[in-house]
């Protein structure tokens, strides 16, 4: 691999604790971000009204690792830049305090559904991608990466995606309210 890309995207990888947004983010139609006890899905929308850019909806499902069994109640922390991107962070320097940030948890069906714009395509070597800061949940090893987009993935980041487990590739399909896409992490038990 590239030692080139591997400073780039470790860059944009490596970051500080990332803060909730209650201000401009609603979660579900019950507005609870951590009610996992029902069988309503949270959601977590970072969209503002009159959003520029492209709509994306992403289902985030968070599984036991060989059991497949969902992790209920399972914190998933996030951010990503906006279609020009820039994080717009609230703490200068700190991309953990980008507008569009946020923390979400699971149902006990060990779903969440996140709802964002496409963040930027860059023109060189990078790729679009979502940072998920952290997925914990008690009794479990927390794991942290970077999400990224089939579409958008040369085969050197998918190489480097696959060995090092810290790349999630999604697939996008268009729908009529923009792009929709499903992922999926395992975490380890303790």
């Amino acid at each position: 691999m590239n030692f080139q890309y591997f400073i780039i995207l470790s860059f944009f990888i490596i970051s500080g604790l990332v803060s909730c947004k209650n201000d401009s983010v609603s979660y579900s139609e019950t507005n609870n971000i951590d009610d996992t006890s029902g069988s309503e899905i949270p959601v977590l929308n970072l969209r503002e009204e009159n959003e520029t850019g492209e709509l994306l909806t992403i289902e985030i499902s968070v599984l036991q690792n060989f059991t497949e069994l969902p992790v209920n109640g399972a914190k998933i922390v996030l951010y990503h830049a906006d279609v020009n991107g820039d994080y717009l962070p609230e703490i200068p320097g700190d991309e953990t305090t980008a507008k569009y940030s946020g923390t979400i948890f699971t149902s006990k069906h060990g779903k969440s559904i996140l709802k964002i714009i496409v963040p930027r395509k860059y023109e060189s070597n990078g790729n679009q991608h979502i940072h998920l800061h952290s997925v914990s949940a008690e009794g479990y090893e927390a794991k942290g990466g970077v999400i990224l987009f089939e579409h958008d993935v040369n085969d050197e980041i998918r190489e480097w995606a696959n060995d090092t487990g810290f790349g999630f590739i999604i697939k996008l399909t268009e729908c009529s309210e923009g792009k929709t896409g499903n992922l999926t992490i395992h975490l380890n038990k303790k």
